[in-house]
């Protein structure tokens, strides 16, 4: 039982974050300076997958809940969330959020007489 709940647990995060990346290319929740761009296609991308498949993962696991149909699906499933939540975590940690600079920065002078 305990392993169901945390089933749709991993499955609703894998869904939340997808679409806070989604999220991310309409209204960016950082700033970032005039002369930095951020790249946010694999975002995009990535944020598409996590809801199509946490979708499918959740849809899955009701049907095997209420009617024991697809109940052999449910373990690869499980172990699939759980690959797909560590590659996703790797992803953040290592490639997430890359920004590209435009330009040279430019320096301030301070006028201190």
């Amino acid at each position: 039982m305990i392993s169901n709940i945390f089933y749709f647990i991993v499955s609703l995060v894998l869904m939340f974050q997808g679409l806070q990346l989604l999220g991310e290319k309409k209204s960016p929740l950082g700033t970032v300076p005039d002369d930095v761009s951020q790249s946010l296609e694999a975002s995009e991308w990535t944020g598409v997958f996590l809801i199509t498949w946490s979708s499918l993962a959740i849809i899955v696991g009701l049907v095997v809940l209420l009617g024991n149909k697809l109940i052999g699906a449910l373990p690869l499933i499980k172990v699939a969330n759980g690959l797909i939540l560590l590659t996703y975590s790797f992803w953040v940690i290592f490639k997430g959020r890359q920004v590209d600079v435009l330009s040279s920065p430019t320096t301030q002078e301070h006028d201190h007489h």
